[in-house]
C-alpha cells in the first residue's frame, strides 16, 4: 500500500533524514579564518559570484534578500557587521534612492578568495575520496530528492490551503 513502510524502510528514511540533519549542523563556519560568520561568508559570496543584468559589479540589498531566503532585518543586521569590519561598502542610487547597492571591498574580496582556497581544500579531502563517478551519481540522488521533496511540500501546502478554505466556506 503506498505511503505504509515495512520497518526497514522507516529506519532507511530515519538515517537519511538523521544525516541529512547533521550535515546541516556541521560548523563548517570553524573552518574560515578571522571573525566573520557563516552567514556573512554566505552574503559575501552572493555579493561577489552575483552577476547582476544589467553588469554592475554590485547587487542590491533586495537581491541578497530574495536570493538568501533570509529575513530582511537578518540582512541587514549582516550588512551592518560587514560594513563594521571592512568587508563591504553600501552606496544608496542617487536616481532612486530606494535601492541600495552592495559591493565588497578589497577586505572583503581578499577574504573570499581565501576563504574559497579552504574550502575548495576542504572539498577535495572530503570528496576526492569518493571518485567522480560516485560523486556524480550522489549529485544526482540529491537533486531527485530535493525535487521530490519540493513537489510534496507544495502539494501538501495546497492540500492545506484547500482544506483552510472549505472549513471557511462551511462558516
Amino acid at each position: 500500500m503506498k505511503g505504509k513502510c515495512d520497518c526497514g524502510e522507516k529506519n532507511s528514511y530515519y538515517e537519511l533524514f538523521r544525516i541529512m540533519h547533521a550535515f546541516k549542523r556541521l560548523n563548517i563556519g570553524s573552518m574560515l579564518p578571522g571573525e566573520i560568520t557563516q552567514g556573512e561568508f554566505g552574503i559575501m559570496s552572493m555579493i561577489r559570484f552575483a552577476k547582476p543584468a544589467d553588469g554592475r559589479e554590485s547587487i542590491t540589498v533586495s537581491d541578497i534578500v530574495s536570493h538568501t531566503h533570509v529575513a530582511p532585518p537578518a540582512v541587514s543586521r549582516s550588512l551592518k557587521s560587514l560594513e563594521e569590519k571592512g568587508c563591504i561598502v553600501r552606496t544608496v542610487d542617487r536616481k532612486d534612492r530606494r535601492n541600495t547597492y552592495v559591493s565588497l571591498t578589497e577586505k572583503g574580496a581578499s577574504y573570499i578568495e581565501e576563504c574559497g582556497e579552504i574550502m575548495r581544500d576542504f572539498s577535495d579531502a572530503v570528496f576526492g575520496g569518493l571518485g567522480e563517478e560516485n560523486l556524480e551519481q550522489l549529485i544526482s540522488y540529491m537533486r531527485k530528492i530535493l525535487e521530490l521533496s519540493e513537489q510534496e511540500i507544495a502539494k501538501r501546502n495546497y492540500k492545506t490551503r484547500k482544506d483552510e478554505a472549505e472549513n471557511e466556506k462551511d462558516i
